[in-house]
């Protein structure tokens, strides 16, 4: 049942306190990567794993930076079980199926007040 109403209830519950236009704006997208989900048949197909360093002011989350290191990348169209869209935690995976970045990812997310 993806109607606007459900949506809604979903991105309220996930951010409460939200201004009603940044509600509406989220609403949106989601009902339309929902759409696109289900008109292209998309299911997941990789899992990626790593390790995060995140840093932020106690005071605020105008600034954010996050260092990713030790990505592994792994295919999860290889599965084993019928019953599972992916690997379980406990399958062996086949090493064809991993792929190691030899470099980490610096990431700044921030909102500049010119």
């Amino acid at each position: 049942p993806w109607t606007p109403e459900y949506a809604r209830a979903l991105v309220k519950e996930a951010n409460p306190g939200e201004k009603e236009k940044d509600v509406e704006e989220s609403v949106a997208l989601l009902l339309e990567i929902r759409s696109r989900i289900c008109k292209f048949q998309l299911r997941p197909c990789v899992r990626t794993k790593y390790i995060r360093a995140a840093f932020q002011s106690s005071k605020n989350n105008s600034l954010r930076l996050t260092l990713d290191r030790d990505i592994t990348v792994i295919d999860e169209t290889r599965i084993t079980s019928l019953d599972s869209w992916c690997l379980d935690d406990d399958d062996v995976i086949p090493f064809e199926a991993i792929v190691k970045l030899p470099y980490g990812v610096f990431e700044v997310k921030g909102k500049c007040n010119f």
